[in-house]
């Protein structure tokens, strides 16, 4: 007979609950994690910076070192953008700021069950606790390149408008996006140990191949491409509200359904993740 404080475990217990039953525990998990989650994150954030010699610059070093070549080719006249409204610059690196953020966040969640260790193995606690470690350093990398955005902003002389600070809520979503994808890649991540060295280098490849650093129209075949490419949506839609203060031609539908899109990734990506953790857990 079981005692009243013995819990069993059940191999894919969450496959035999019902759909409402699974997000209804999936909310409670989450809410009773949250003391462990700000717990690890802290303990992440500090081995993250302590051992640096530049600390935190790193979190707009990255997007700057991207965009200063593109800003040089511009200026020589090697790259013809066409006519810009902004200074190249202020496009430029407010794109690479959003796709930094998005990229950094995906490759922390393919880390982090290899960074927990024994904790996955050995110790029985929510999953869901580990999500909020690589959700809070990307939430504090992006208002580090923020502030950064705000002082270049000024540096420049440029006035971004009145609506800027509200625009930037638009970046949600694409945080959301990456989450979603970054569930996804955790449990990869927790399998194949050179998961976070793909998605690197393809997230890189992929910035590049969207209108991130430059403009593009959608009568080329590059523009064609991205009409169908999520991240495009998530990332210049923000980038032109808050340099622009609208929206870029023809993108408002495709924001929107791409923020349903990015809803549902999350959500398929949450339940992936609870199920398929149970397995990482025994091969790990």
């Amino acid at each position: 007979m079981v005692s009243s404080n013995t819990v069993e475990y059940e191999p894919s217990s969450h496959l035999s609950k019902g759909f409402v039953k699974f997000w209804l525990n999936t909310v409670s998990d989450l809410y009773s994690s949250a003391g462990l989650g700000w717990r690890i994150f802290v303990r992440d954030f500090s081995a993250r910076y302590r051992q640096q010699a530049f600390g935190i610059v790193w979190a707009f070093l990255g997007p700057a070192l991207t965009v200063v070549p593109f800003v040089l080719l511009v200026d020589a006249s090697v790259l013809d953008l066409g006519e810009l409204s902004v200074p190249y610059a202020i496009f430029a690196f407010t794109g690479a700021v959003v796709w930094s953020v998005v990229q950094g966040l995906v490759v922390s969640c393919a880390v982090m069950v290899g960074n927990a260790g024994a904790l996955v193995t050995k110790i029985q606690f929510p999953r869901e606790a580990l999500l909020f470690s690589p959700l809070l350093l990307a939430l504090v990398d992006l208002s580090a390149k923020v502030v950064v955005l705000a002082l270049l902003f000024a540096a420049l002389g440029f006035s971004p408008g009145p609506w800027a600070i509200v625009h930037l809520l638009t970046v949600l979503p694409a945080v959301v996006f990456a989450l979603g994808l970054g569930m996804v890649a955790a449990i990869f991540g927790g399998v194949f140990k050179d998961t976070p060295q793909i998605l690197t280098h393809g997230l890189q490849a992929l910035m590049f191949a969207t209108p991130i650093l430059y403009p593009v129209s959608f009568e080329t075949t590059l523009g064609q491409m991205n009409l169908w490419n999520p991240l495009f949506y998530l990332v210049s839609v923000p980038r032109d509200l808050v340099v622009l203060g609208r929206f870029p031609e023809g993108t408002v539908n495709g924001y929107i359904a791409c923020c349903l899109i990015a809803i549902v990734v999350f959500l398929g990506g949450l339940r992936f993740y609870r199920i398929a953790m149970l397995r990482v857990a025994e091969r790990a």
